[in-house]
């Protein structure tokens, strides 16, 4: 599909427009060609926006990366641009199942693909709104052969060229025959989605297993050790491999060494350490001490970890407070460890771009709302079948404490919560909210707020699975594996927006 210079204009530059206008007004310049000229041309460092969950889950990582804005000027050499078609978007629909149709209109069959070590990675599907959205990748060998339960890519990365900032968390699942393994990347930030260059980068991909193994080396006799070796003033992630014991703590991992046992201003350092040639951290490690005197386990108080660029070796130090020397003859360690059991350590990369999404509907306000004597300036508010995003400035942690529901033409109230990537930047603030699931807030309920800024909300939740059923969403695949997704939103049935006690009408 191609597009006219006119639509290219709208599309693209609006937000860039819109982002010098507040600027222009902040700093109490008038706004004319030159000065829109001299900001689109200007480099605009980004913030970074990274966000994660718990490891044993999905070892899940978020990053983000800088690039230019486009200039405006150069828009006018821009004829047509190519964007993706709409296809049968099988992963989407499967996923949604009958809310699919709140998405048709606006899913998008990418199928971009890239091919290194005999595994062909593709991007397959995604829908999105203005600076959030779903996008669906997937892997497959070339031999046929299929993919292990619980495989994963331990690192997906997403780079926008544009100023802002981006994050990204993924969930994994194999199809039905084990020979395709899917990611589901939700992602969201301050940063425009259609119309740009997305570079999409996987590497490594295998799977985390998880044990358990107790040590009798003697931490005493390595303690006596360590001091031959390092002097006590020299900062532990300082040592040189020669100067690490290289001792093995369990024949389970084998490539876990324990280099030095070292008291530093008094507090206890077990520093151990694993080869890892390709900085991926491969390895993830808890380390306790048991008491043999008494069968307790002792929990670290702190830790850090380096990786050494020059040879490939990851240090871990782990600091225990309330340990003394007189204590060491007595002391065993026990490690909880998750392992990434490599499939492969390619890297796959697609560069692709999405179109615009038109179902979104778009609220410019001047509203300032006030809770506990402060206040907050909300300038615009975005709704799609995705979520709800609301933009301002001034007291940009107040967000967090506001409450707030969408109010449905049939008289529900559906609340709303954050989706831990909202972004804060000086005084400006990007918001994204999400319909909570299942939840429906009563008319009779003692607290019937939702807190914007939290996952677990106050809310009436009704009892009736019917109710319960239209609004929760989750999918089994094989194996029982989950995948949460946003509740989409029948967005032309949304009367109003109410956030605290102001009520924002959606035309």
């Amino acid at each position: 599909m191609n597009k006219k210079i006119t639509e290219l204009m709208d599309e693209l530059d609006i937000d860039l427009l819109e982002n010098i206008k507040l600027e222009e007004e902040r700093e109490g310049k008038q706004l004319d060609l030159t000065r829109i000229k001299e900001k689109a041309m200007a480099g605009i460092s980004q913030q970074q926006v990274v966000s994660f969950e718990k490891k044993k889950e999905e070892k899940k990582k978020l990053k983000g990366r800088k690039r230019y804005f486009l200039p405006l000027i150069a828009l006018i050499g821009i004829m047509a641009i190519t964007v993706v078609a709409v296809g049968t978007n099988e992963q989407l629909r499967t996923l949604w199942g009958e809310s699919f149709s709140l998405i048709e209109k606006e899913a998008q069959s990418v199928q971009k693909q890239f091919i290194a070590e005999g595994i062909i990675f593709k991007v397959e599907e995604a829908v999105i709104d203005d600076k959030s959205g779903i996008i669906i990748t997937s892997f497959e060998r070339e031999d046929g052969k299929t993919f292990e339960k619980e495989s994963m890519p331990l690192r997906i990365q997403l780079h926008i060229n544009e100023s802002g900032g981006l994050g990204w968390g993924s969930q994994h699942y194999l199809s039905e025959d084990g020979k395709k393994l899917f990611s589901v990347i939700q992602v969201s930030g301050d940063k425009k989605l259609s119309g740009k260059d997305i570079e999409l980068t996987a590497s490594c991909l295998g799977k985390w297993e998880a044990g358990h193994t107790t040590t009798r080396l003697d931490l005493n006799k390595a303690y006596e050790e360590s001091k031959k070796v390092v002097s006590d003033d020299k900062a532990w992630e300082e040592y040189s491999i020669d100067q690490g014991l290289g001792l093995t703590i369990s024949e389970e991992i084998p490539q876990f060494k324990l280099d030095q046992v070292r008291f530093i201003d008094d507090v206890l350092h077990i520093i151990t350490s694993y080869q890892d040639s390709i900085g991926e951290e491969l390895l993830q490690t808890h380390v306790k001490l048991i008491d043999t005197r008494t069968g307790a386990e002792i929990e670290y108080n702190s830790g850090s970890g380096t990786w050494d660029t020059t040879n490939g070796l990851h240090k871990m130090s782990d600091q225990f407070e309330d340990i003394t020397e007189a204590d060491l003859p007595y002391l065993e360690m026990g490690v909880d460890y998750d392992y990434f059991n490599l499939i492969s350590d390619g890297k796959w990369q697609v560069t692709f771009r999405l179109d615009s999404n038109h179902n979104t509907k778009r609220i410019k306000l001047n509203v300032i709302i006030e809770k506990d004597n402060l206040k907050v300036k909300i300038n615009e508010i975005k709704l799609s079948a995705l979520g709800v995003k609301i933009e301002g400035s001034k007291n940009t942690e107040l967000m967090k404490d506001l409450s707030g529901y969408l109010l449905m033409k049939d008289g529900r109230k559906l609340g709303l919560f954050s989706n831990s990537m909202s972004t804060r930047f000086n005084l400006w603030f990007t918001q994204h909210l999400n319909v909570q699931q299942g939840v429906i807030i009563e008319e009779d309920s003692k607290d019937t707020t939702s807190e914007l800024g939290n996952e677990v909300d106050k809310v009436g939740i009704s009892n009736d699975e019917s109710i319960l059923s239209d609004h929760s969403i989750s999918f089994s695949t094989m194996g029982g594996k989950e995948i949460s997704l946003p509740n989409l939103i029948d967005v032309n049935q949304v009367e109003s927006i109410v956030i605290e006690d102001t009520i924002i009408p959606i035309r």
